[in-house]
């Protein structure tokens, strides 16, 4: 009984961080930079500018990842005990972009 707990448990967090990645990818991907607009972020938007265009295009591309990662997690969560190395994998992915964000700062 305990182990079904603590399992259903590890699947609602799973399932919560699922849409918030499902959603969020989904939004930046959608709208790219300005996107950011809908979360309280107001950024100088310079359609014209000529880093505007790489600048849209690098963050429409990691939410893509961002967002396929939540469909990933939302795939795994009804047997998460059978997809475990799936799920390390994707929790590989989510670490090394928050290294990735880490070794921006030296």
């Amino acid at each position: 009984m305990k182990k079904s707990l603590s399992r259903r448990l590890f699947q609602v967090a799973v399932s919560i961080l699922a849409l918030n990645a499902i959603l969020g990818g989904g939004l930046y991907l959608l709208f790219g930079l300005k996107g950011t607009a809908f979360v309280g972020v107001h950024l100088p938007f310079d359609d014209a500018h000529p880093s505007w265009g790489a600048m849209d295009y690098l963050f429409r591309a990691i939410a893509g990842t961002w967002f396929a990662l939540g469909l990933m997690f939302a795939y795994m969560v009804p047997g998460i005990q059978t997809h475990t190395i799936w799920f390390r994998f994707a929790c590989l992915a989510i670490f090394l972009m928050g290294i990735g964000r880490r070794l921006k700062r030296f």
